[in-house]
C-alpha cells in the first residue's frame, strides 16, 4: 500500500513524518513542526530540529524537542549525550529520541538519567523498518475464556475504542465476521 502524502519523501524523512503525524494526534493543541531552525543559546547558532511541539500551558510554552534518527545501527551513549546537549542549547524542557534500530543498554542507561526519552516506532507503511503488530486479548465471559489476535495495516497509531468488542471485524480477504465479541464466541 502506497501513501500519496509520502510517496515523494525520501525514506530517511518518512521517519520524522511518521512522528508528526503521532505527535499531531496525541497533542491536538499542540504546534507540531517538523524541521525548524531555533537559536543555540550557548553555542550562538542555530540548530536544526526534526520535530518540534510547543504547547501553552497557562502563560508558559512547554517545548518539547524530537530528533529523529533512521540509523542501521542502534543509537549509542555518545547519541544520547549529543542530543541532551542540543536540548540544553535551544532551552528544550523535555526531549525524545526515535530510531528504528533501537538503543544500546549504556544509552538506555544514559538517557534515563538525563531523562531523555527513547522510542522505537512501529509502522505498518511499506519501508525498511517495517514490523507487523499483533496484539493478544484474553476477554473473562463467565466461566469461559476466549483469547484473539488484533492486525492492524492502518500508517498511524491503533487505537481500541471503549465500544472495541461492538466492532465489526473482518478476515484476511475481507469478509465480514461481524462483531470481536461475535466473532470470539464462534470460534
Amino acid at each position: 500500500m502506497t501513501d500519496p502524502a509520502t510517496d515523494n519523501i525520501p525514506d530517511w524523512k518518512k521517519l520524522e513524518h511518521l512522528v508528526v503525524m503521532i505527535q499531531k494526534q496525541l497533542s491536538p493543541d499542540a504546534i507540531v513542526q517538523h524541521n525548524v531552525m531555533l537559536d543555540g543559546f550557548e553555542s550562538e547558532t542555530k540548530r536544526q530540529i526534526d520535530v518540534l511541539v510547543e504547547q501553552n500551558i497557562g502563560q508558559y510554552t512547554m517545548r518539547i524537542v524530537i530528533d529523529c534518527k533512521d540509523y542501521s545501527k542502534p543509537v549509542d551513549v555518545k547519541g544520547v549525550e549529543e542530543f541532551q546537549g542540543l536540548l540544553q542549547d535551544v532551552r528544550a524542557h523535555k526531549g525524545a529520541l526515535v530510531c528504528p534500530s533501537g538503543f544500546t543498554k549504556a544509552a538506555l542507561k544514559r538517557a534515563k538519567k538525563l531523562q531523555v526519552d527513547l522510542y522505537r516506532p512501529v509502522s505498518t507503511e511499506k519501508h525498511k523498518w517495517q514490523t507487523k503488530i499483533t496484539a493478544p486479548i484474553l476477554c473473562d465471559f463467565r466461566s469461559c475464556y476466549m483469547s484473539f489476535g488484533i492486525s492492524s495495516i492502518a500508517p498511524k497509531p491503533l487505537k481500541l475504542s471503549p465500544d472495541f468488542y461492538n466492532l465489526t471485524v473482518s478476515d484476511k480477504a475481507g469478509n465480514d465476521l461481524g462483531s470481536a465479541l461475535q466473532t470470539a464466541q464462534a470460534k
